[in-house]
């Protein structure tokens, strides 16, 4: 079969590594469908019998992420195991009485837009509160939904009250078919700066690339390679880790001038 130029540009950048992180959201999909040549290039990376681990900052747990990517129609043999963010967070709060969440008992407020998080939530032992304002521990899971006067509040409230907050999903902005949306760490990461007490869960923090480090045995990481398109996230994670990253661009990754830069760990 022929692939085009930037596909094979891409894989030339693999070949001297036995596995490829690989991020989710603006690699192999946007937000709506899958990028076919990304398909093309799990498909090579397949052939060429390199260990595939999804990497995102989805606050869904993995499992949830794997059944979303099954309805864009990707095929679970194409990767070894998804690593989210979410999957994290769900084990923290879930041994919150022996960890950093020892002070959250019973109740949880959240902002989630969608509300669709029944899966996340399962197990927890949580009562979910939607009214942020009633509760000193704050998870902001999504916000994309927010009008940009709930958004403002939503922000002020943080700031002036200082809650605990945690964070499910480090990105500041995601590209949702060609449109940009925000994310929490647009909020997180700015109450972080001023001394608030969060936790921020997902790339560049280096315990998700530890949590998929860990799955893959003794390997070195001289063997390991990022490819994502976000330098805030997915490249600064990776240098910090010590593996190689390389940088994408949304779409045009796989278009006829893919612009692929590969960056040495530190």
């Amino acid at each position: 079969m022929k692939f085009d130029r930037s596909v094979n540009s891409i894989v030339k950048s693999c070949a001297a590594f036995d596995v490829i992180f690989i991020d989710v959201w603006g690699v192999l999909h946007n937000g709506e469908a899958l990028f076919d040549k990304a398909v093309k290039f799990l498909e090579i990376l397949k052939e060429q019998n390199k260990t595939v681990i999804l990497i995102t900052n989805s606050p869904k747990r993995a499992g949830d992420l794997e059944a979303f990517l099954d309805k864009l129609g990707l095929d679970r043999a194409l990767f070894s195991s998804v690593i989210t963010s979410g999957e994290l967070l769900y084990h923290d709060l879930l041994h919150r009485h022996e960890n950093h969440f020892h002070g959250i008992r019973n109740t949880l407020s959240v902002i989630d837009t969608e509300e669709k998080n029944a899966f996340f939530f399962h197990s927890l032992n949580l009562n979910i509160n939607h009214d942020y304002t009633t509760s000193k521990n704050l998870l902001l899971y999504r916000i994309d939904g927010l009008s940009e006067n709930e958004f403002n509040n939503l922000y002020d409230y943080v700031l002036t009250e200082r809650p605990l907050l945690i964070c499910a999903n480090a990105d500041k902005y995601v590209i949702h078919n060609g449109k940009r949306r925000r994310r929490p760490g647009l909020i997180a990461f700015d109450y972080a700066h001023t001394g608030g007490e969060v936790y921020i869960y997902g790339k560049p923090d280096r315990r998700i690339f530890n949590a998929a480090y860990e799955t893959l045995g003794n390997i070195a990481k001289d063997k390991i390679a990022m490819i994502g398109d976000n330098i805030d996230t997915d490249i600064k994670g990776a240098m910090d880790f010590g593996i190689e990253a390389i940088l994408l661009s949304h779409e045009s990754s796989y278009g006829e001038n893919p612009g692929t830069i590969v960056y040495q760990p530190l």
